[in-house]
């Protein structure tokens, strides 16, 4: 009985060798393959000229906002900011005052 079990466990590990070992030749080979499927890239002035050509095509694209629009989103932008500088304000008021109170106190 004894024997049987030691021979199931000597096969099971040589098939799990096996596969590990098959695996790592696989990847091998597929790195081997990613190599030599790779295509010459072109050249740089063919880049760019790709690039530009590409940003081109994408700007005829955009929807640009009419003036009066960017009016508005201007005025709100600056309406917002001045909102924020005045509640970052109050609380540096607050932290200092705090500050004060602790220290002195």
């Amino acid at each position: 009985m004894e024997k049987e079990t030691k021979k199931k466990t000597k096969t099971t590990t040589k098939k799990v060798e096996t596969k590990k070992e098959e695996k790592k030749v696989e990847k091998k080979v597929e790195i081997v393959e990613e190599k030599n499927n790779k295509k010459k890239k072109p050249n740089i002035f063919k880049r760019l000229l790709n690039y530009f050509v590409g940003v081109k095509d994408e700007m005829k694209q955009v929807t640009w906002p009419s003036r009066m629009h960017m009016v508005k989103y201007t005025i709100v932008c600056i309406c917002l900011i001045i909102v924020f500088v005045f509640y970052f304000l109050g609380i540096e008021i607050v932290f200092a005052w705090l500050k004060d109170a602790i220290v002195l106190g």
